[in-house]
């Protein structure tokens, strides 16, 4: 039997019986390729998922069958997209970040757009919370597309 990556990165051949678990050929070829185990895959032959559970004969492999391993892409997209708007409506912006982005980067992008802002006292909101301004974009909840109001301290003109 020959097995293959399904971009041809490499072709493992390998004699077997058709008693043998596929785990087991599954291991020989881990010993072959141990990156192999730190990646999300499944394999085919003949169109079909093969159970690594199961025997060759089990999961209908004959001799001349190829079985191709195929990489799951398991990256989930960190980056979002926000919008900070003032609650006086005198600016809108839209970040894109990412959700492991401490929100003070946000901020930090907002002061260089408008530095004058860095002066006065206020806070965000959003969806209702308030944001904490140490913690990351998926600690404060905030999600893709979300609006993140700039809101002004009522006390800040205060003397």
């Amino acid at each position: 039997m020959i097995i293959k990556s399904s971009a041809q990165e490499f072709k493992f051949s390998f004699i077997c019986k058709r008693s043998d678990k596929y785990k087991v050929l599954e291991q020989k070829l881990y010993d072959k390729y141990p990156d192999l185990k730190n990646k999300e895959h499944y394999y085919l032959c003949n169109g079909n998922i093969i159970d690594i559970e199961k025997t060759i004969k089990e999961n209908k492999i004959k001799d001349s069958d190829n079985i191709i391993i195929n990489f799951i892409d398991i990256e989930e997209n960190d980056d979002i997209n926000v919008k900070i708007k003032s609650t006086d409506q005198n600016f809108e912006l839209s970040i894109k970040c990412k959700k492991s982005d401490k929100f003070k980067v946000l901020e930090k992008k907002l002061y260089e757009k408008y530095p004058n802002l860095k002066k006065k006292m206020h806070y965000y909101l959003c969806n209702g919370n308030s944001i904490d301004i140490e913690k990351t974009i998926e600690e404060n909840k905030i999600k893709d597309n979300a609006i993140i109001l700039y809101n002004i301290d009522i006390f800040d003109n205060v003397v």
